[in-house]
């Protein structure tokens, strides 16, 4: 190995120790208990490591800071004493200063470290610790061909004087077990038994005889202080002569075995060898889907070929993207010095703790974290917690509490900062936006809390009173947003004055390959990200609800009883220009004529140039994307913009497609920022029935089977919809199977289940499969009308039918909701049975507690299906009303209700030592809100709504129930 290379491994490994020191230092400042000796060998073994990598490659400043930093730990280890604030704060600087010279390693001998050598200087430091290769004993010596083969291997060489009776009254281990442990732990190159010089005629020697050795061993000194018990004063460690210095451990070694597993199990490769990996398996992707696009051109029989292709290329590129993939510790771990540093500064108590570190996320995401989090973890030092007065007068604890942490949401990553502090006070937010001109009074009164939260993230805001070296400027938290909105993720406030703050990162795992809806604009095609999609409309002019009208200056689109700001993308493309209000002025004058009323519909022959329209998402907000049409959906590969194209903030990045064609990838954000929209008509529905019940708003999927009826499924309970051709569909017996991906699916054909309308004769349908784990099923649905986002008004006097939750009038239509795993059983009754016949718990009564309407009703039935007598409450005082009615077998809550939340409820009942159990369930899925319930008395916890798994933890809370009672006197 060359000196680039061997210098190039010696900074990774070297940064990686550091690493290691500084985090195992800051853990020592607050740990003096059991833990502090095993803290000090991984420091010691760390800073000991960086020594001899350093000398091996020659670098001798290094080499000495190292070895002073080290003695510093050794002595400190000695004293038994912790380690005091000002020693911890000369060993960081140290620490600093050793990275400084690692990352400037060509000039780093040209340093002087005199003055930081003189700091780290202890009494007794050289003489208790370390002994001179030639001040050893004359028969305590190594030949130079034995002292290069240590040098080679990493070896260290220590000199060991022991009074053998002393050592056995001491550790009560004699000779032989002190020679075992030495053996053990490296090899012995020379021994020596020094014994009084006595006449044995008068008896035994008075004097204990002493051992002197001579040990060779990866070890380092502390390590073997510990496992051999030897006194610490008994054992130094040899200075190598100049022209022998040890080298560091090999990679892998950690310097503490002669080998171990991570040699085999870890590889250091390069970041731009993983780059041009990566960059590999893009092409690999484009290669297979211009592949694909050709096959479906030229309707080749390469199906099978394709389909492993496919397949083969999905798992390189899952597998590549994972060697992109850090555990966000590597992030994290730099925190606890910048609490501590700031802390010190500001004169106050903070403690910091970390959760989620094994999280994963892709590098380069990593790496842009670094100073949004900085500024925000700064922000809750300076800003969120107070002084030690302020927080006791407020009946806080001394030190303030920040807490970091990481999680798995979604198939995103969510980022939460979050602290005990003084919270912040949305008046004091409105008067300072008020103030520096940034809104209007009148403005400020529209807005909700989260609204006014969100405006410390505009530029130039700060509620600081003064400007001091960490904030009052007004700027940080603009720039913290917009780079994280760059990323393709969100920034969400929350705070209780008095309480703390909360502030939530959203985040892709990954920006290098994502899936994408393509559309067409004119002649150019563009990708748009589909977690910005939140779904796809075509305008209508025969009714109210579903028209292009104008508001002031901006377009809006009426979808259903929401009013979209609307974009015409062919006009973005046509203005390179953010848009002036003279812009859209223009464009109501070009599209609405001259009339400038408020609500102006547009005529039908508008509707014919406008094919489709995206919604997408921006944060909370939401707006409508006129494009001529969308043509299909692909995983695309991520090109960054070109430097001259960077300007254009509409766009994110640029892909290849199938047929070779470049395609520029939307930045829906920008897009917003471009036009200028307004998002103050963007409103909702009022959510709430006229006899002051809520109405939940539910997301459906509406279909047809036959030519009359409308039905619906609610949508989460949807696994995917699959396009099949009828002529492939089978018929076993009086059923009928699908074969979707390799595996026969059971087709349900509503016609034969239910009293409806026949299906059309047609060449193509859709199979609609629900999430069922026990089999794979299908709905089959001649059309897809629309998934839809409504408050659900469910009915179920209307129409009663077995398979049918209900009924509701969705866009003047009547509309049927129906129940998946209901028409199973019904299309297989044989199945269906000897499935359930070992679960069922028959003739139990159980009290459902849900707010909701739809949800009320849906689980009723699920209940009611399964042979139990069901009673509802509204809420959790309702519930308590019902449970001094009579007794129950199990209670089944819902968390989020009026008057008396879940939380509350489980609490009065097992404040009442009611032992009835009690399930959760809900759309809360954090791991807070479920150590919540756990605590409230819940026993068990389950999210809305997987029908098969809700049973299953009913059948089992039941079957305990009647364990109990029968074994009950």
């Amino acid at each position: 190995m060359d000196k680039a290379s061997r210098r190039s491994d010696f900074v990774s490994e070297a940064r990686e120790h550091l690493r290691g020191a500084e985090s195992e230092l800051l853990a020592l400042e607050k740990d003096s208990g059991a833990s502090m000796r095993e803290r000090h060998d991984r420091l010691v073994r760390a800073v000991h490591s960086i020594k001899g990598g350093a000398g091996l490659c020659g670098l001798e400043t290094i080499a000495r800071l190292a070895h002073a930093i080290e003695s510093s730990f050794e002595v400190s280890y000695h004293e038994g004493a912790p380690l005091q604030s000002d020693e911890i704060e000369t060993l960081l600087s140290a620490i600093d200063r050793l990275g400084a010279l690692v990352d400037d390693i060509d000039n780093s001998d040209d340093a002087d470290i005199s003055a930081l050598l003189v700091r780290l200087q202890r009494p007794g430091v050289a003489s208790e610790v370390y002994i001179e290769f030639g001040a050893l004993p004359s028969d305590m010596t190594l030949s130079s061909s034995r002292l290069d083969e240590m040098t080679r291997h990493g070896e260290h060489l220590f000199y060991l004087e022991v009074n053998l009776g002393e050592f056995a009254k001491q550790t009560g281990r004699g000779t032989v077990r002190l020679l075992s442990d030495l053996r053990n732990l490296g090899r012995l190159e020379a021994t020596a038994l020094d014994v009084e010089d006595f006449d044995l005629s008068l008896g035994l020697p008075r004097e204990s005889p002493k051992a002197r050795l001579l040990l060779s061993s990866l070890h380092c000194r502390l390590e073997l202080v510990n496992k051999t018990l030897v006194p610490n004063t008994s054992l130094r460690q040899v200075r190598f002569p100049k022209s022998s210095t040890p080298a560091a451990p090999a990679p892998g070694t950690r310097g503490d075995a002669k080998g171990s597993s991570d040699r085999v199990s870890h590889v250091r490769i390069s970041v731009d060898l993983l780059d041009q990996l990566m960059n590999l398996a893009g092409e690999l992707v484009l290669v297979r889907n211009q592949m694909l696009s050709i096959v479906k051109k030229e309707r080749l029989n390469l199906r099978g070929m394709v389909k492993r292709l496919s397949g083969v290329t999905t798992e390189i590129q899952e597998t590549v993207m994972q060697t992109r993939m850090q555990p966000v510790a590597n992030l994290f771990n730099r925190f606890p010095r910048v609490v501590r540093d700031l802390a010190r500064e500001l004169g106050k108590r903070i403690d910091l703790s970390i959760s989620g570190g094994e999280v994963e996320l892709d590098k380069s995401i990593l790496e842009s974290l670094a100073d949004p989090l900085t500024h925000m973890i700064r922000n809750s030092c300076d800003h969120g917690i107070g002084t030690v007065e302020q927080r006791l007068s407020a009946g806080k604890t001394e030190a303030g509490q920040i807490h970091l942490g990481a999680t798995h949401e979604g198939g995103q990553i969510s980022i939460a900062i979050e602290d005990d502090g003084r919270g912040i006070e949305p008046e004091r937010i409105k008067r300072k936006a008020m103030d520096l001109g940034l809104r209007t009074e009148a403005e400020l009164e529209a807005m909700n809390q989260h609204e006014v939260l969100s405006l410390i993230f505009l530029p130039g805001f700060s509620t600081a009173s003064s400007v001091t070296n960490l904030s009052g400027r007004g700027v940080g938290t603009d720039v913290v947003r917009t780079n994280i909105e760059r990323l393709g993720g969100s920034v969400t406030v929350h705070s209780e004055p008095g309480k703390g703050t909360s502030i939530t990162l959203r985040l892709p795992l990954t920006l290098a390959i994502i899936p994408c809806l393509i559309v067409v604009v004119g002649n150019e095609r563009f990708a748009i990200p589909q977690k910005s999609v939140e779904e796809v409309v075509r305008p209508k002019s025969s009714s109210r609800s579903g028209r292009i009208e104008c508001a002031y200056d901006q377009e809006i689109y009426r979808l259903r009883d929401r009013l979209l700001p609307l974009v015409r993308f062919h006009e973005v493309l046509c203005r390179r220009k953010p848009f002036r209000p003279e812009d859209r002025a223009a464009l109501i004058r070009k599209y609405h004529g001259s009339d400038e009323s408020r609500f102006d519909a547009v005529t039908a022959e508008e509707f014919s140039q406008t094919s489709a329209i995206v919604v997408l998402k921006v944060g909370r907000h939401r707006y409508g994307l006129l494009v001529d049409r969308v043509v299909d959906t692909a995983e695309v590969v991520v090109k960054p913009m070109q430097s001259t194209m960077r300007s254009l903030t509409c766009y994110s990045g640029a892909t290849i497609l199938g047929d070779g064609r470049v395609a520029l990838i939307l930045d829906v954000d920008g897009i917003a920022r471009h036009v200028g929209i307004s998002f103050e008509t963007d409103s909702g529905l009022d959510t709430t029935e006229a006899d002051g019940e809520p109405v939940e708003r539910q997301t459906v999927l509406l279909f047809k089977a036959g030519e009359q009826e409308r039905f619906a499924i609610h949508l989460p309970a949807v696994r995917r919809i699959a396009i099949v051709d009828p002529a492939r569909i089978e018929r076993v017996g009086d059923k009928e199977f699908v074969t979707i991906d390799g595996v026969g699916t059971l087709v349900l054909r509503l016609d034969r289940l239910l009293n409806v309308s026949a299906y059309p004769e047609q060449s193509r349908m859709y199979l609609i499969m629900p999430k069922d784990r026990r089999r794979p099923v299908g709905i089959l649905a001649s059309s897809i009308i629309d998934a839809q986002t409504l408050a659900v008004d469910l009915s179920v006097e209307s129409y009663r039918e077995d398979g049918i939750f209900g009924s509701a009038i969705v866009g003047d239509h009547m509309t049927l909701f129906v129940d998946p795993h209901r028409l199973s059983e019904k299309a297989d009754p044989l199945w269906a049975a000897e499935h359930f016949e070992e679960t069922r718990v028959p003739g139990m009564k159980i009290l459902l507690v849900e707010d909701t309407q739809f949800f009320r009703r849906l689980v009723a039935g699920f209940l009611e299906d399964g042979g139990h007598q069901v009673v509802t409450a509204i809420h959790g005082a309702d519930a308590l009303a019902k449970l001094d009615e009579g007794s129950f077998d199990l209670i089944v809550s819902d968390i989020e209700m009026p008057q008396m939340n879940g939380f509350e409820f489980a609490r009065e009942v097992r404040r009442r030592g009611l032992r009835v159990p009690l399930m959760a369930l809900t759309t809360l899925c954090s791991d807070d809100d479920r150590e919540r319930a756990q605590e409230c008395g819940f026993d068990r916890y389950e999210v809305k709504l997987d029908r098969e798994q809700f049973m299953a933890t009913v059948t089992d809370l039941l079957g305990t129930c009647v364990a109990g009672k029968e074994t009950a006197p």
